[in-house]
């Protein structure tokens, strides 16, 4: 797949794509408070520039570096009878009147910038962007113009409401790795177990993949004819203890036991402990998004545990004894969650409960995580 995506861009590129590499980008995750670099990658293919924009305009450019200037200059600079040849129209930015109010808040939105830097060129299956960033007021801003073709074959830039929401995370990623280096290394070789394709809003495949390691678990917590909250745990697993020690306190319920294993953002997302009128119902819902039926694999993104698992344990080991492709259809049709772990002290802890970073919002999309994600990482046995 990616052999053809490769030939789909050096056609579409012409010789701009020639240049390009692919490279691996650690996936900056929240843990409640500051971004940490993650051993999950997206693996990209890109051209790095690393110019002043200034001096990236005068020098020798490509047909899609010329779009990329001309453009640039038609939003900062340009009149909107100039700009509308360049934007990809859609329902609310057609008329010149319209163009004009969205370069108004395209220069509010950078006013008063300096040091205007290209970063890199982003190719995807559907298009290319143009990683740039900017110092405003003090801040490092980053952001991309990215490029389609509309409906009669011309590249067009993309307004900034319809950029695919994967190339958020892509500029998230690859920018970091440009001005922290030491801390977000890029590789041109990571030696993953598993890569998969990512989609955008319309799921059509983008030519950039998430890549990880990940074990394989089944732990059967409760539920089903597969055990009930003793059989099934691996008393020498530590995740399949932790999880099981959890349930417990749930079960009784211990309602500080449960609360200690949630860091203290989680603990304030969720509201802080419940008054004994609504622990019942506070208490289901915690076990509801946090402990699966069945822990399925745990992704291993150090210095995160993505613990996936879900509460339909009969469908899954039922799909798990069909052949690849019956079993890849079937797993699609079930639910699946998971949850963030990091070590604390000699156990674990939850974090980022009911927090919805970049990651997890392209996971969520569509239902991406469970309909392709999950069953691509199972269907194999």
């Amino acid at each position: 797949m990616l052999k053809a995506v490769i030939i789909f861009m050096i056609l579409f590129h012409s010789a701009a794509a020639l240049s390009a590499s692919t490279m691996y980008y650690p996936v900056p995750i929240k843990m409640d408070l500051p971004p940490v670099p993650t051993e999950l990658y997206l693996k990209v293919i890109t051209d790095p520039i690393g110019l002043p924009y200034n001096e990236f305009k005068v020098g020798k450019l490509t047909g899609s570096d010329r779009l990329f200037v001309d453009t640039m200059e038609a939003l900062l600079r340009g009149k909107a009878s100039t700009a509308k040849k360049f934007i990809k129209l859609k329902s609310g930015l057609e008329t010149e009147e319209e163009v004009g109010a969205y370069l108004n808040k395209f220069r509010d939105l950078y006013k008063g910038m300096t040091n205007l830097t290209v970063i890199s060129k982003i190719y995807y299956s559907t298009g290319y962007a143009y990683l740039w960033a900017v110092d405003i007021k003090g801040r490092k801003i980053a952001t991309s113009l990215y490029f389609e073709k509309d409906e009669n074959g011309t590249e067009k830039y993309l307004d900034l409401e319809s950029i695919p929401l994967v190339n958020k995370l892509v500029k998230d990623a690859v920018v970091k790795s440009y001005y922290l280096p030491d801390t977000y290394r890029q590789r041109s070789d990571a030696n993953l177990e598993y890569e998969v394709e990512l989609e955008n809003e319309s799921q059509a495949p983008l030519g950039v993949y998430l890549g990880f390691n990940a074990k394989q678990v089944n732990v059967h917590l409760s539920g089903g004819k597969s055990g009930n909250s003793e059989s099934g745990v691996n008393r020498n697993n530590k995740i399949a203890q932790f999880y099981s020690n959890f349930k417990e306190q749930l079960d009784k319920p211990n309602i500080a036991a449960v609360f200690s294993k949630l860091s203290k953002k989680s603990n304030k997302r969720l509201g802080g402990a419940p008054t004994p009128e609504n622990e019942a119902e506070v208490i289901r819902f915690v076990a509801n998004i946090l402990v699966p039926s069945s822990i399925v694999k745990v992704i291993e993104i150090a210095p995160f545990k993505m613990v996936v698992g879900t509460h339909f344990t009969d469908q899954y080991l039922a799909a798990l004894e069909l052949s690849n492709a019956e079993r890849n259809e079937a797993l699609s049709k079930i639910p699946f969650i998971y949850s963030y772990l990091v070590e604390s002290g000699a156990d674990f802890q939850f974090v980022n409960v009911r927090r919805y970073g970049l990651l997890d919002q392209v996971l969520i999309r569509n239902d991406f995580f469970s309909k392709r994600l999950i069953p691509q990482i199972l269907s194999k046995k």
